[in-house]
């Protein structure tokens, strides 16, 4: 599952560019998806979200600079996992981009963002597409963009290859003799229709000096496997939610802020004031989760109501038929009932029709 999200090494790549900015992680490290877990992990995808506001970061920390610079030294030669070696592991530099854009969503949330190859005639053309709201922000993306495919395409030719022409959909800057110089090419229109590289399609079919024949076969299997096991990062509130019901699950006493914010790792007045953020309190996330608990116990287990009641943490049975019913429980494995009506199990608490 891609979709909504990009990649942990793309992320630590703009991570490193925050870093080389001087901006202090206070600024981004609670943002979901960027714990140092998450980020460690090649499986894990971070949420979209979190992937534009570092984007926002890095376009705040780089005024007067080339952002697309800093970011392409943050994210060298292999950073990028198996989208780099299939870019550069092909037969050619056009079998290389034309992996390298099968395989995007490796990198990229494939709702946002797409690389195409296209050869027509004597030309060879890589076009980028980013569909991010904040222009800003689109433009640096499609600049780092254009940047990180010339400079891969060079790497595996391990020579220089020069775009005949280099195009961008947003508007000039008012300076970018940087980006002139990066992309190698003073043939650098601004206002495109497209974002795009084009090469002689001689250049990028000249077959690559370290082409080793049935490599790239084993990469796009890798790539389909790395696919099939990706999944999103779990947000904070997730995590937190998890340690709720890993305090409840032991019966006995609700768990405190105090044990709960020490399995997140967090100080109990941090803890209190991302809850404020979210507009809830720790109490209320508490009692939520124990209705949650007491609502399966009721529908999927045996238990009597007094056990079901000290094993969820109410002082009686009262508390608990309240909080069932607050909640709308589902039925109880074992009750009987026809749609749209209720029906009342055997410890005498009332489900709600389905």
């Amino acid at each position: 599952m891609t979709n909504g999200t990009i990649s942990t090494a793309l992320m630590r790549g703009c991570v490193a560019g925050l870093g080389a900015a001087g901006v202090g992680a206070d600024r981004y490290a609670r943002l979901a998806g960027l714990e140092p877990d998450t980020l460690a992990d090649d499986l894990a995808r971070v949420p979209t979200a979190t992937g534009l506001l570092v984007w926002e970061q890095l376009v705040l920390a780089a005024r007067h600079t080339c952002l697309a610079q800093r970011l392409v030294e943050s994210v060298p030669a292999g950073s990028l996992g198996v989208w780099d070696h299939l870019f550069t592991s092909g037969a050619t530099v056009l079998d290389g981009a034309r992996d390298a854009g099968r395989y995007f969503h490796l990198l990229s949330d494939p709702e946002i963002d797409a690389l195409q190859v296209v050869r027509s005639g004597s030309q060879v053309t890589l076009r980028f597409s980013c569909a991010t709201a904040e222009p800003e922000v689109v433009a640096a993306v499609q600049e780092f963009a254009l940047v990180l495919f010339l400079q891969r395409a060079r790497q595996a030719r391990r020579a220089p290859i020069v775009p005949v022409h280099a195009a961008l959909v947003h508007r000039a800057p008012r300076d970018h003799s940087a980006l002139t110089r990066l992309l190698g090419t003073r043939n650098l229109e601004f206002g495109a229709a497209s974002n795009s590289l084009t090469f002689l399609a001689d250049d990028a079919a000249t077959a690559l000096p370290d082409f080793r024949p049935g490599l790239p076969e084993v990469l796009r299997r890798h790539a389909d496997m790395t696919l099939a096991a990706t999944r999103p990062a779990l947000t904070w509130q997730d995590r937190f939610r998890a340690a709720l019901l890993a305090g409840c699950a032991g019966g006995g006493a609700a768990p405190s802020l105090e044990s709960t914010a020490r399995r997140l790792a967090l100080s109990p007045r941090t803890l209190q004031r991302r809850l404020y953020e979210l507009g809830t309190t720790f109490r209320q996330e508490v009692e939520s989760v124990r209705e949650q608990r007491a609502m399966q116990l009721v529908r999927d287990s045996e238990l009597s109501l007094p056990a079901i009641a000290a094993r969820v943490g109410y002082r009686d049975v009262r508390t608990l038929r309240r909080a069932v019913r607050a909640a709308g429980s589902p039925r109880r494995s074992g009750t009987s009932s026809t749609p749209g009506t209720t029906s009342t199990g055997p410890d005498g608490v009332t489900a709600a029709p389905p």
